[in-house]
């Protein structure tokens, strides 16, 4: 509860399962272009909505009772990953390393409010990368046939044993290696989860069924790994 004067004060209902301890940071978005308040308890974000008996509640604070304000409750934030995947800009090669092309991350959670956890696990699933200039974090999306490449060349510096962090970066710029990053589990590359992204990504960018069917051949991969 949150009290702006001795008899008066704000409630904030926690969402179910949250107990204990709990760390809480309010943040300002936007949405729809209404001006909206998200709260981060421990790693999850909120929208914060008023209640409909908000104007009904009282509250008992020691051998006190409180009539509360405004009554508020957190509701699940529906967070649409294509709206940031469009929102994001498309890097390529030649302006990985120029800030211009990327979209500051304040910027983003201005419209797409998130905790620190849900920011990595956004990153990672869309495949971002991220640069800092000058103490801003900026974020992009590798365009598809360059993220193509990149799995393509760790795939085969995989299969040839090669110590993979020092030759990738000889053909490509450091920062293009936290996609590899992504695959990375228990300091293993999961060539599983890498080979069904090649052949997402080949099926994407193939033309007709022919040519994938050719980009299969052409890249050694197995065609009984075909990804649904």
């Amino acid at each position: 509860m949150l009290k702006f004067a001795s008899s008066e004060s704000v409630l904030l209902k926690l969402p179910e399962g949250v107990r204990g301890d709990v760390r809480i940071a309010f943040k300002e978005f936007r949405r729809n272009g209404a001006a909206c308040t998200a709260v981060i308890i421990n790693d999850t974000t909120y929208r914060v909505v008023c209640r409909e008996d908000s104007n009904a509640l009282v509250v008992k604070d020691g051998a006190d009772l409180l009539r509360v304000k405004m009554g508020l409750e957190c509701v699940e934030m529906e967070r649409c990953e294509e709206d940031v995947a469009e929102m994001v800009p498309e890097i390529r090669l030649d302006t990985i390393d120029d800030e211009k092309h990327y979209l500051p991350r304040d910027r983003l959670e201005i419209h797409h409010p998130m905790s620190e956890t849900e920011h990595k696990k956004l990153v990672k699933k869309l495949q971002l990368i991220k640069i800092s200039k000058k103490g801003k974090e900026y974020v992009g999306r590798v365009e598809q046939k360059l993220l193509l490449d990149v799995l393509l060349l760790t795939r085969s510096l995989l299969i040839s044993n090669m110590e993979l962090k020092r030759e990738f970066e000889e053909i490509f710029p450091r920062e293009l290696f936290q996609i590899v990053e992504n695959y990375v589990e228990n300091e293993k590359v999961n060539q599983d989860a890498l080979n069904k992204d090649i052949i997402t990504l080949l099926k994407k960018t193939s033309a007709s069924e022919q040519e994938f069917i050719r980009s299969m051949k052409i890249n050694g991969m197995n065609m009984g790994r075909q990804a649904g």
